[in-house]
């Protein structure tokens, strides 16, 4: 700190002649009742200019991103009463560019010594005579240049395609991207008040998985970078389907009639029907008796010479079902069952059209 002084002090012996040569003399005093003096200290961040503003990475400047002269303008506008009188040239003596202030004998520079450390010096009464170091050029950029420090627009969204449980968000990057490179993009997907999904990307489209097939959802985008995240864009809806996955979707039915457990007389075979139902981990299990609990056709009949009796029902499956076929009639095993237990099979000619109607 010793050198950096001495050059400093050079620096202002120096300017200070060539203004009184330019003025035709006068004296040299400097005056230490203009402004109140800070600390007595060799280095003290953000004394004169405040503190700088929070910078969301402290990294050096890339070259011809903040100059010195852009510095001086804006200190002798932020604090005229510091250095007056406004628009004094630059000057220089390697490695400096600094400017006198004459009103109130101060010298404002930017020392480029250092190349990975560009600092900023004051000398004179506003430093009670010291020579400050007050902080690395690269911590003002967000005062000076606030446009360089902003977080980024907001996306344009696009089309949202549907999936299996899922959906594709498509966008385009905002027109401006703020302070710095945009790092990632989030798109967020609300159902009423209960259904919530996101997904990131780095670019579009974004995939939103765990979502809930047949739910109607409102998305939006944003994008992030190193200063925060920017506005959302307009929402697109989107509704996710199993028919839309290609049948290699993984729709789950974890939250569909997972605790059930029932016990119904039923009067016209004057026998009890039992079932229970419940999820865990992957699968669902199922145990019955088999009895409807409503009533069925008479049995034993012309056709069918059996008489409806208790079964004994254990019953599993994945809580994740895919589609095993997309067409064709033939069906050669259990389908499944009735949340009462009872087994739909296809040995009993068993139909159902789409409509809400049974054939059984």
């Amino acid at each position: 700190m010793e050198t950096i002084g001495k050059r400093i002090a050079s620096l202002a012996i120096w300017g200070a002649a060539a203004v009184l040569a330019a003025c035709g003399g006068g004296s040299s005093e400097r005056t230490s009742g203009a402004m109140p003096g800070p600390q007595a200290a060799l280095v003290s961040e953000g004394a004169v200019l405040g503190a700088p503003p929070a910078r969301a990475t402290k990294v050096p400047l890339a070259a011809g991103t903040l100059t010195a002269t852009q510095l001086l303008d804006w200190a002798e506008l932020s604090y005229p009463q510091y250095f007056a009188a406004a628009g004094q040239p630059n000057q220089f003596q390697s490695p400096y560019t600094f400017r006198y202030y004459p009103d109130t004998q101060n010298y404002l520079g930017v020392s480029t010594a250092t190349p990975d450390d560009v600092a900023i010096y004051v000398y004179g009464p506003v430093s009670g005579g010291a020579i400050l170091r007050i902080g690395a050029l690269s911590a003002y950029e967000c005062a000076v240049l606030p446009q360089n420090c902003g977080v980024p627009g907001a996306p344009t969204i696009g089309a949202a395609t549907a999936g299996n449980a899922s959906a594709s968000i498509a966008f385009t990057a905002p027109a401006s991207g703020g302070g710095s490179a945009i790092s990632r993009y989030d798109a967020t997907c609300i159902s009423g008040f209960a259904l919530h999904s996101t997904g990131t990307a780095a670019s579009s489209p974004i995939t939103v998985s765990s979502m809930n097939n047949g739910s109607l959802y409102s998305c939006t985008v944003t994008a992030t970078n190193s200063f925060g995240t920017g506005a959302a864009s307009a929402a697109v809806t989107v509704t996710p389907s199993a028919s839309t996955g290609g049948g290699t979707g993984t729709s789950t039915t974890s939250g569909v009639a997972c605790a059930i457990n029932a016990s119904v007389f039923n009067a016209t075979i004057n026998l009890t029907a039992t079932v229970a139902m419940s999820c865990s981990g992957t699968q669902r299990t199922m145990t019955g008796n088999g009895l409807p609990d409503h009533a069925p056709g008479t049995f034993p009949n012309a056709n069918n010479p059996n008489t409806i009796a208790a079964q004994t029902v254990n019953f599993s499956a994945s809580l994740t079902p895919t589609i095993t076929y997309t067409s064709g009639t033939a069906v050669a095993h259990v389908t499944g069952y009735a949340n009462n237990s009872v087994k739909f099979d296809p040995a009993t000619a068993e139909s159902y059209n789409n409509a809400g109607v049974w054939s059984i």
